[in-house]
């Protein structure tokens, strides 16, 4: 399976309940659903992907740390630093399957990934988790904190002007299996 058909797997059955934990603790993000969704193209099974998530998310929280008493999602610093370091400003060459960040890639705040590319007219379409924010105007609107159903046209977001990163699909893949490795979890 490739990231972008990955992509169409919602990953809702992650948020453990209404407050929308990850594992009673930790706040499911769209960079944790594309981390998930690497997983799931790597032939990973949905318990296999959910741990090496669990593995990930739990080495840079400050609450299991013990470095603050507060459990967060993934910080975009950390993710920023273990996904994205290869990220490249959006252009022509972006790829079905490759992984849109947004607004910087030292610290992105929203991750999305290709599943359409149409060359007349150009168009990107994606999709994501928690895409309510970066598509508030569209219809039907995103919902909140949960998978986005819908494949969106990127140029319909709200804030145009947001800079906008993508890492190659190959890339990002490798980066989660490098994250569960360092962590002892075999992907």
């Amino acid at each position: 399976m490739a990231l972008n058909e990955a992509a169409f797997e919602s990953p809702d059955y992650l948020v453990a309940n209404d407050e929308n934990k990850f594992f009673g603790t930790h706040q499911v993000t769209c960079h944790m659903a594309a981390i998930y969704w690497a997983f799931r193209a790597l032939g990973k099974t949905e318990k296999e992907s959910r741990s090496a998530l669990k593995a990930i998310t739990r080495s840079v929280c400050p609450g299991c740390l013990g470095t603050h008493d507060q459990h967060g999602s993934l910080q975009s610093a950390a993710y920023g630093q273990l996904f994205c370091t290869t990220a490249v400003a959006m252009n022509a060459t972006c790829m079905v399957g490759d992984v849109v960040i947004m607004p910087t890639a030292q610290m992105p705040m929203h991750s999305m990934v290709i599943v359409e590319k149409r060359v007349n007219p150009a168009r990107v379409m994606i999709r994501g988790f928690n895409n309510h924010q970066t598509f508030l105007a569209s219809k039907p609107q995103p919902p909140y904190m949960r998978y986005d159903k819908v494949t969106r046209d990127l140029a319909a977001r709200v804030m145009p002007s947001n800079n906008l990163y993508y890492v190659k699909e190959y890339t990002y893949i490798k980066a989660a299996v490098a994250a569960a490795a360092a962590l002892g979890v075999a992907v």
